[in-house]
């Protein structure tokens, strides 16, 4: 039994097919990409297989960018030298899908294989004294499986490549065994399956471009041109916003935080205590500076006040929210500002900041603090107080470094910034270019010509400016591709839009890339 399922694997095995891959030298991958073709088909032949004396014929084709498809066809149909009872007859077809890493016909590829065929083998005498079995008898059946391949392809020539690929996986066959003498008794007739290498192939393969490379060989040029002709298309998104079109007002935020010092569980804003001149004088010059700006208009002010978690919740609350509301009472007095501009708002304890804190120190037993800290599920009157009970040390620590930063006053201001012609905004640009919307900026771009020192700088300010914006990200990608820096135009690529231009701009970055190859 054991014999018969080797000779059976070796018939198996003797019908199994490889295919092979493209790969080029740097310079032929260069003409290749120059020229556009892509090399859509591939004729091919198992060497290994013509080692039974079997004719076998296979076809590979791109149906899409790293995905071939192909067929395989192999066909034994004569005697063998052993005489007229010798015989190694068969057929098999194999179609498989191939997904490559790098591009079509080329490298490595991993693949999903289908298999069958029918076979009359023996009376064979293999050299080495090899599947003997095979000498005295006769194997007559069908069999039908598939697996996975994997394997690689290089290239030989501008048409011809040489592949190596090995498939695993698995077949069923039904078989009638015969004593190969007379070739008429049949013994049994059987089936059996089997989970193993299922091909192995050293291929032999011709190139042809198809139409789909006709075609295509005029797309590398293309994407070129436009690159070193940015007027035309790669810049259109710049061309595009030279429009004059109404703008949506223009909203700024200013976010900043004051440590005001209140005298313990009072209220009252002393402007002469400990920190506060300095920190009073700040948030009046910070709001006095954008009132005094003429191309702003201050929209909004909301003073948030925070208390520390020490002392009952019900009282931090109060303190919180009276200490905002006589901090903004103060702060309107001295910026003479309508006080429909002020908002109070307030966070009786800043649990959010003592977390941040302890993530960030070096304190022993941090996750058990953590624990404490986070856990919603506990009042935050219990929460302080679990903390002081169970870690007293780490609470007193905490207590004289960490609490008093908790008490502290956010300021939130919104402003209006006045639309700019371009005179003013290219002005404006040198000293303040927070205040331009990117509409603004690319109309300064286009008083300077397209490519130039002075419009290239313009570009990169505004992807400076608004890093997150898809057109601004890939104006800065095409200028770092006309410089011929296709690494630096990798992260803007990604931040681009999936417009014309874009594709456009990607296209040739992916030319860059593997002519440097």
């Amino acid at each position: 039994m054991l014999f018969e399922r080797i000779v059976l694997v070796a018939i198996l095995m003797m019908n199994c097919c490889f295919l092979p891959l493209t790969a080029h030298s740097a310079e032929q991958h260069k003409q290749v990409l120059q020229l556009g073709h892509t090399r859509q088909f591939g004729i091919k032949t198992n060497l290994l297989y013509w080692g039974t004396t079997t004719p076998n014929l296979g076809l590979e084709m791109a149906v899409g960018n790293r995905h071939t498809a192909q067929v395989f066809f192999g066909l034994n149909p004569w005697k063998q030298s052993g005489g007229d009872h010798s015989s190694l007859r068969h057929w098999m077809v194999m179609p498989e899908y191939r997904y490559w890493f790098n591009q079509n016909f080329e490298g490595w590829f991993v693949g999903a294989h289908a298999l069958g065929g029918q076979y009359n083998v023996g009376g064979v005498k293999f050299p080495f004294g090899l599947l003997k079995g095979l000498r005295n008898h006769r194997y007559e059946g069908w069999y039908a499986g598939g697996g996975i391949t994997a394997g690689k392809q290089w290239n030989l020539s501008k048409h011809w490549n040489f592949e190596a690929s090995l498939g695993l996986g698995y077949i069923h066959t039904q078989y009638d065994k015969f004593e190969c003498g007379t070739c008429g008794e049949k013994l049994k007739s059987a089936h059996k399956n089997y989970v193993g290498p299922t091909k192995v192939a050293l291929s032999l393969i011709y190139l042809i471009p198809g139409r789909a490379d006709e075609k295509r060989s005029t797309d590398a040029p293309q994407i070129i041109e436009t690159i070193h002709q940015p007027k035309q298309n790669v810049l259109k998104p710049v061309l595009q916003l030279q429009a004059v079109v109404a703008e949506a007002p223009k909203i700024r935020h200013l976010d900043k935080r004051a440590y005001i010092d209140f005298p313990v569980n009072r209220i009252e804003l002393r402007a002469d205590y400990r920190r506060n001149p300095a920190q009073l004088d700040s948030i009046i010059t910070t709001i006095k500076a954008l009132k005094a700006d003429k191309n702003l208009q201050v929209m909004g002010i909301n003073i948030h006040g925070f208390a520390s978690p020490e002392g009952s919740y019900k009282h931090n609350e109060y303190l919180a929210k009276n200490r905002a509301i006589t901090l903004t009472e103060y702060v309107r007095k001295m910026v003479e500002l309508p006080d429909s501009i002020f908002t109070v708002s307030s966070t009786a304890e800043d649990w959010d900041g003592l977390c941040e804190y302890i993530k960030s120190s070096n304190l022993e037993k941090k996750e058990q603090l953590l624990a404490i800290v986070q856990d919603k599920k506990l009042e935050p009157d219990a929460r302080d107080a679990k903390l002081k009970q169970q870690y007293p040390a780490q609470y007193r620590h905490l207590l004289t470094t960490c609490y008093p930063a908790l008490r502290h006053s956010d300021y939130h201001i919104t402003y209006k910034v006045k639309p700019f012609d371009v005179e003013e905004a290219r002005v404006i640009m040198k000293t303040k270019p927070q205040l331009l919307s990117l509409n603004e900026l690319y109309m300064v771009a286009q008083t300077y010509e397209v490519g130039s020192k002075d419009f290239n700088e313009v570009m990169e300010l505004a992807v400076r400016m608004y890093p997150t914006d898809e057109t601004a990200n890939l104006n800065a990608a095409i200028i770092r591709l006309n410089a011929g820096d296709a690494d630096a135009a990798k992260p803007y690529l990604d931040r681009a839009d999936d417009s014309k231009e874009a594709d456009a701009a990607r296209k040739a970055y992916e030319v860059m890339t593997i002519s440097k190859k």
